[in-house]
């Protein structure tokens, strides 16, 4: 593509898909080894002042925060000051996980394969959190599988500030951010930043996704100095760390990572998925000969991407203080600038709905596996799905993130509804504890145990990160039911009544415990240690 031929599309593309997710502010930068080529911006910094973005508008950046942490580790390696294969109770005595295998090491962490929980943040702070984590089980051999783990990376952070004697934030400011010239970057996040920040929003139901009738408000506010994020930047500072990306991790006055680390720090070491592995602090993307790396960032109000292919020499970064599939834009403009497709997520999230498949294949009639949900007619409109129940009501239903669809309708806004094929070509709707097969004649029900019914419910916690949850039986299996469509296969743990290991299709670190059974209902469920509370409503 010509120097700057790609220019107005990426506008035009940045521009579409902050229209279409209703983030209120989105800024988005390109750059290549030499500095920023294109600035892009659009909406909001603060919605209700009518504040708009611009360059010196500073987002919180969520996760990419890990890239830097990584940097980190690996300088202090460099100087001889750590060893990435030393188990972590060599610098942290205290720390202790429940492991019938060998010690967990700062390489495990890093690349998140220890097989720990993914973080609960029981403690507002990383220590106790990360002293809580004795009161769990490592799910599998250290460095045999991935787990995305947020606590693991506090844990870092803790030892980093062991080894070298001083606060996280100092040793990123110092050793990180002066270095590349990222001076109005914060290195942690603090009540005194807050005047300078973008404001963050969240959908104002936190027990509903994001749909139509579910309109955003300003999100929950915290303080956060750890290792597994806690930055905030304005979009060129964010685009610096981008080129040191690109000149593997050179800028023109200084080497921030030697060589040799810099390889280690983009070598591959657990795989993720079918085109994604991860290294330390940053994912390839490797499908199609590419040398992609990349990473997203999400805070409670603000989502975060980096990409950079180094090959080619193009990165692209973006902001939003809001609901935005942040990481998929960039993976899209550096795809699009370089002549090469993007991954199927990134195609997906940031182009037309119904864009990646012919959804119209999943029309027709579904029927409950259980009396009460009745029949469903799912027709397909060319952009969008329309599902017509028995009695009569229509509901639209709207693309949402992770290929789940979304409706405003109050049968359908509770969750996210999945549709998909099934074993041999037949259709499924999901919708939490329901659903519906595309067949003439409806399945017979599965059966539980009876006791699995005082399991069952809403649950509500005080952690502004994961504030609740549902519990529903689907199909005679027990699910958890977050909001946003994820959800969690419940399997029970033997010889512990209540206790329940949470699947995805393998085992997982995270277990779950209900306990306080009065009148026939659960009234705490413990995950992973944080405490959750039944709720009066449904």
């Amino acid at each position: 593509m010509e120097a700057t031929a790609w220019i107005p599309m990426v506008e035009d593309l940045v521009q579409a898909t902050w229209r279409r997710c209703r983030a209120p502010g989105v800024a988005v930068a390109v750059t290549d080894r030499e500095g920023v080529r294109h600035t892009s911006f659009a909406g909001w910094a603060n919605a209700d002042a009518r504040i708009p973005v611009g360059p010196a508008t500073l987002f919180e950046c969520g996760s990419i925060g890990k890239a830097f942490t990584a940097v980190l580790v690996l300088q202090l390696a460099g100087e001889g000051r750590l060893h990435l294969h030393a188990p972590v109770s060599d610098y942290l005595p205290w720390f202790r996980v429940q492991n019938r295998w060998g010690p967990i090491t700062l390489h495990h962490l890093l690349s998140h394969s220890a097989g720990i929980i993914g973080g609960t943040d029981v403690a507002p702070d990383a220590r106790f959190e990360v002293w809580a984590l004795r009161d769990t089980a490592v799910a599998w051999e250290p460095g045999s599988a991935f787990h995305y783990s947020n606590v693991g990376y506090k844990a870092i952070g803790l030892v980093l500030e062991r080894v070298a004697g001083q606060p996280y934030a100092q040793l990123v400011r110092e050793r990180v951010l002066a270095p590349l010239g990222m001076r109005h970057t914060a290195a942690a996040i603090t009540h005194g930043l807050r005047r300078d920040l973008a404001v963050g929003y969240e959908p104002l139901c936190d027990d509903e996704p994001l749909h139509a009738g579910n309109p955003l408000a300003v999100a929950p506010w915290i303080e956060a100095d750890t290792a597994d994020g806690c930055l905030s930047a304005p979009i060129d500072d964010l685009a610096a760390f981008a080129r040191l990306l690109l000149n593997r991790g050179r800028t023109p006055e200084a080497v921030v990572l030697a060589p040799s680390w810099f390889r280690q720090l983009i070598r591959p070491v657990v795989s993720v998925d079918a085109w994604r592995d991860y290294a330390y602090g940053l994912f390839l993307v490797g499908a199609g000969g590419r040398e992609w790396v990349s990473h997203s960032g999400g805070m409670l109000g603000y989502r975060a991407g980096l990409t950079a292919d180094l090959s080619a020499g193009i990165g692209a970064v973006a902001m939003a203080n809001g609901p935005f599939p942040a990481e998929e834009l960039t993976q899209y403009v550096v795809g699009m600038i370089g002549g090469q497709p993007s991954p199927p997520r990134a195609a997906w999230a940031v182009g037309p709905a119904g864009a990646a498949e012919d959804w119209s294949a999943l029309a027709g009639t579904y029927r409950s596996e259980d009396s009460q949900g009745g029949r469903v007619e799912v027709v397909w409109s060319g952009s969008h799905f329309v599902l017509r129940g028995t009695g009569g009501e229509t509901a639209r239903l709207d693309a949402a993130e992770d290929g789940r669809w979304v409706s405003d309708h109050p049968r359908w806004r509770r969750f996210a509804i999945r549709l998909a094929l099934a074993d041999e070509g037949e259709a499924v709707l999901i919708h939490g504890d329901r659903q519906w097969r595309r067949r003439a004649t409806p399945p017979e029900p599965t059966p539980v145990p009876e006791e699995w019914k005082a399991y069952t419910g809403h649950y509500r916690g005080y952690n502004p990160w994961s504030p609740t949850f549902r519990v529903g039986i689907r199909g005679g299996k027990l699910y958890l039911l977050w909001p946003g469509g994820a959800e969690y296969q419940l399997v029970p743990i033997a010889g512990t009544a209540g206790h329940f290991r949470c699947t995805d299709g393998k085992p997982l670190p995270e277990a779950i415990e209900f306990d306080t059974v009065v009148d026939g209902q659960a009234w705490r469920a413990m995950l992973s240690g944080s405490p959750f509370f039944r709720f009066f409503t449904p």
